[in-house]
């Protein structure tokens, strides 16, 4: 640290010894006893103003895995549909969920029911070791057939309930948000609770392998659970209009 010091010097000029010397004044007489002495005023604008409060800081943000809405229980909207929670460490977040699917599903339900049925693929290998070249290779092939079929199914469901969303009634209006907001909430999950690759949970750095794998994950997963909130939104603006119903859940914004 730097530190300035500031010294003041008090210059005394004295005058030749052969002129006389200015007799020195008397001091003045002091104040009675019990006699009030008038204090200076002291000078204005000495107070400073009182700074501005801190800012509070913002609350962290809760982890992904706390925000995903994929609770034990039914699937709100679809008969039959039941998700249920399992503690995983071989999956992202360590908690694996699973869908029981019903047994009739209506006709507008089907598309989401697709979405319902994606799976994140287990039994990938990324692994780089050249004896490994063929399994990591049909690794690679699972994984990208996984995603095109993720993004086949996602892409027409969306179509089918938007355009739902220009129904002729609010409560169909709603109805379609909702599910909007459901689809990229379920995909949302299936990605950041994905399976971890045996070659990457094991072996040497493990912990390092896992956590930048599942960073990965939760990055993509993160844009879709944003939209799954948009969508909520906009059906939490007019839930309150229509009929309580299995959009009432669904359509709360966060």
């Amino acid at each position: 640290m730097t530190c300035r010091i500031v010294l003041v010097l008090s210059l005394v000029a004295c005058g030749g010894a052969s002129k006389p010397q200015p007799a020195t004044p008397l001091p003045p007489d002091p104040a009675p006893v019990g006699a009030s002495v008038k204090e200076k005023a002291p000078p204005a604008n000495l107070s400073q103003p009182e700074p501005p409060p801190e800012p509070t800081p913002a609350a962290p943000a809760l982890p992904l895995s706390d925000r995903l809405r994929d609770g034990d229980g039914s699937v709100p909207g679809m008969p039959g549909f039941v998700r249920k929670r399992k503690m995983n460490a071989n999956v992202c977040t360590g908690v694996a969920v699973a869908i029981t699917r019903g047994k009739k599903v209506a006709k507008d339900d089907a598309p989401f029911a697709a979405v319902l049925a994606l799976e994140f693929p287990k039994g990938l290998t990324f692994d780089l070791d050249p004896t490994q070249k063929a399994k990591t290779e049909a690794s690679m092939k699972k994984f990208q057939t996984f995603i095109d079929e993720m993004q086949k199914v996602v892409g027409a469901a969306s179509k089918h309930y938007e355009g739902n969303l220009a129904g002729a009634t609010d409560e169909a209006r709603v109805a379609a948000a909702a599910r909007i907001a459901q689809i990229y909430m379920h995909v949302a999950s299936v990605l950041a609770r994905g399976d971890i690759p045996a070659d990457v949970r094991t072996g040497d750095h493990a912990v390092e392998k896992t956590e930048a794998y599942c960073d990965k994950l939760a990055e993509v997963a993160e844009p879709m659970r944003t939209k799954a909130e948009e969508a909520a939104r906009i059906c939490a603006a007019k839930v309150n209009d229509v009929p309580v119903g299995w959009w009432t859940d669904v359509c709360t914004a966060p």
